[in-house]
């Protein structure tokens, strides 16, 4: 080690205990830093030009800033609890974008020069050092991602593997790329520019070098791990390294006073672990594998780090979550479930997480992760589901849908087929057939899983839209199918693609009805798909409205049957039952609580979570208020709510939705109007608002 090194290590440790002091915050550190690097002497440097030594210098130490900055802030967020690590703010500001993109410009041109500047090459060291490290911020990857770096690291990577230069800083790049691999759409952006490919030829092409570097090397099965699709994870021979990595690395971090191995934190291998799980014969060799896997294995590690503070630190929440979704994987096997069945310790704990109330522990999943794991509440109602000791709790929020009168259709399907999805619905609903569909992220329950489960319980037939994402993708597609099989609902299976077959553990359940879509005319498939969906409903009574009433909160769709006039529309009219919700028909301002909330979630179709009143006379004071907003400036109030709902509840909030909310709420405001209690108490207000 240089005597520069030894300063740049002190130097580091000490900025590192100045930000855990938090005597300057990284941001301001990170600000100074970048700062420095925007300077005009800095761009000409990145560009070509050459500069005065002095200026060489500060390059150097404003790049190796920013290096220890960043890398004291990851440290640094491993120690937070999981609301600090929520409330975290990203260290980047648009404004030095220009710097990362001059940065990505340097890289190339150094790959493709000929001829090697010495004082460039060391610089080129210091900006690797820096852009693995940056990498591996949680908080900064979304920057590196947003400047199409991933690619770059592909195009760079294949530099590599053809010269074959042992100056070449292969190291950094492997880690940079495990470390963009980590994240959902970094694995996407790598995916998408050949990584795969591009690892293959680097690991044939450098055989001699890695062999001598086994610490870049064990890099490459985590990179496989991360960034697979659902197709490439069925070669298991490809992905065998991955896993035997994986689990030599869980063993040692879990066995690690700090959770962490030579390389990462035990969490950062449990992740890929259980993104692998959806293929079964990656379980299944997992399972068989008493050497370094196996169910024993798993069930000590789940007991070790299930019970959890609240407000423990977020890295061991995600270890938490990580390892509800592989038993959930693994539960999904025959050949695990009578242990599991019979491990009473085991089944009280996941009965008390499926139990729990929805908190932000509960529920906090980052945003890289969401397609891959589903949340602990959810993979622990997934567990009962496959070891059939799933039971739905009956609580107020779901007692709308909680009734055996409730049987109408159950759409179960990938979200990433939303679009076909919604087709059907609109399809359906021009045939007056009812249906129920989970949609847009909403709940009229804490419980999205609850209500998925009360809505399969009581369907009359699940219509299940088979299809690669459905059948290899989705974790929660298999609970839902699983749910249906165990309960003998009627199952009727869509395929999107007429050629597709759907994977052994669902193909085995579809041998009943199925419309096969493909290219054949849509309408004509729905006309087959209406008739199945009928057939056999004759006993059931059909109730005259002359109007659709719909029961959803942007999640749930309850498109009622409508009986036209016309007597020669009749012989597409559905023999679905209505569901009476016994709407209340007295003033507003005299509902209760739950009179209230089935006004606003079942007659006017409102977003759930902002009914939160106790009574219908606080419903008719916000109707007020709302409407003082909505003259006042109804873009601004729009926004407001948008950015009330996104941050609290993380759902969307779209212009139609407002749209409906001051229709409502103009409504509720007549009504009282009307009444002349109201009209004695308030008339002066509702003038004001409604002139």
């Amino acid at each position: 080690m240089t005597v520069m090194d030894h300063i740049w290590t002190m130097i580091g440790s000490k900025l590192g205990e100045l930000i855990e002091k938090e005597i300057l915050s990284a941001k301001e550190y990170y600000t100074i830093a970048m700062n420095g690097l925007s300077t005009n002497e800095f761009s000409k440097y990145l560009i070509g030009f050459d500069v005065e030594t002095i200026f060489k210098f500060y390059v150097k130490i404003f790049l190796k800033l920013t290096e220890i900055v960043i890398l004291a802030d990851s440290r640094h967020m491993e120690h937070l609890n999981l609301s600090d690590y929520t409330a975290h703010k990203s260290l980047h500001d648009k404004r030095y974008d220009a710097v990362f993109f001059k940065i990505i410009t340097f890289i190339d041109r150094f790959f493709v020069d000929s001829e090697k500047d010495a004082a460039k090459q060391e610089c080129i060291e210091i900006i690797f050092s820096l852009i693995v490290t940056m990498s591996d911020s949680k908080i900064l990857l979304p920057t590196i991602i947003h400047f199409d770096f991933p690619a770059k690291l592909v195009e760079w990577l294949n530099v590599i593997s053809k010269r074959n230069i042992s100056s070449d800083p292969l190291d950094s790049l492997i880690v940079a790329m495990s470390n963009v691999s980590q994240y959902e759409e970094g694995a996407i952006a790598l995916n998408e520019a050949g990584a795969i490919a591009a690892i293959e030829i680097s690991e044939k092409a450098l055989a001699n070098r890695l062999e001598k570097n086994q610490f870049t090397l064990s890099f490459y099965p985590r990179i496989y791990a991360m960034i697979s699709t659902a197709d490439q994870v069925k070669t298991l021979n490809v992905l065998k390294p991955a896993i035997d990595f994986l689990l030599t690395k869980i063993r040692e971090a879990n066995a690690s006073t700090d959770l962490r191995s030579k390389t990462g934190h035990l969490y950062e291998y449990l992740v890929p672990l259980a993104k692998l799980l959806v293929n079964d014969n990656i379980a299944i060799y997992l399972l068989n594998d008493n050497v370094l896997g196996g169910l024993t294995f798993f069930l000590e590690l789940f007991f070790k780090h299930n019970i959890l503070p609240v407000n423990d630190l977020f890295v061991k929440h995600l270890i938490r979550l990580a390892l509800y979704n592989i038993l959930c994987s693994l539960a999904f096997h025959e050949s695990v479930q009578q242990q599991l069945k019979t491990n009473q310790i085991f089944i009280k704990a996941v009965l008390e997480a499926s139990n729990s109330s929805i908190t932000n522990t509960e529920t906090f999943i980052p945003s890289s992760l969401r397609n891959n794991l589903m949340s602990v509440k959810t993979a622990a109602h997934g567990i009962l589901v496959y070891l059939d000791k799933f039971k739905i709790s009956i609580s107020n929020n779901n007692e709308l849908f909680n009734t055996s009168a409730t049987k109408i259709p159950m759409i179960s399907y990938s979200h990433q087929d939303a679009d076909f999805c919604r087709s059907v619905v609109t399809a359906l609903k021009e045939h007056s057939i009812s249906v129920w569909i989970d949609e847009d992220g909403h709940c009229l329950s804490n419980d999205c899983w609850e209500e998925i489960a009360i809505a399969i319980k009581n369907a009359s037939k699940v219509l299940i839209i088979v299809s690669e994402n459905y059948c290899t993708k989705s974790r929660s597609c298999r609970v839902e199918a699983s749910y249906a099989i165990k309960l003998g609902i009627p199952i009727i299976a869509l395929y999107i693609d007429d050629e597709y077959e759907a994977e052994p553990w669902l193909d085995i359940h579809l041998i009943g009805l199925h419309v096969k879509f493909g290219n054949k005319p849509f309408a004509e498939r729905i006309d087959r798909l209406a008739k199945y969906i009928t057939a056999n409903n004759d006993s059931l009574k059909c109730m005259k409205t002359s109007q659709t009433q719909m029961v959803n909160s942007s999640r749930k769709v309850l498109i009622s049957t409508i009986e036209n006039d016309d007597k020669s529309s009749l012989k597409t009219k559905v023999s679905e039952p209505i569901i009476d919700y016994f709407m209340p028909k007295t003033s507003p301002h005299t509902w209760s609580k739950v009179e209230v909330r089935t006004w606003w979630c079942t007659e006017r179709i409102l977003v759930p979570q902002l009914c939160t009143f106790c009574d219908g006379e606080a419903l008719c004071i916000y109707a007020r208020i709302f409407l003082y907003h909505y003259q006042q400036d109804p873009l601004k109030h729009l926004q407001s709510l948008r950015e009330q709902l996104k941050h609290v509840h993380g759902i969307n909030f779209y212009d139609d939705h407002y749209a409906n909310m001051a229709s409502s709420m103009m409504w509720i405001v007549k009504q009282k109007e009307n009444d002349e209690y109201v009209v004695n108490k308030y008339s002066k207000w509702t003038s004001c608002i409604l002139m």
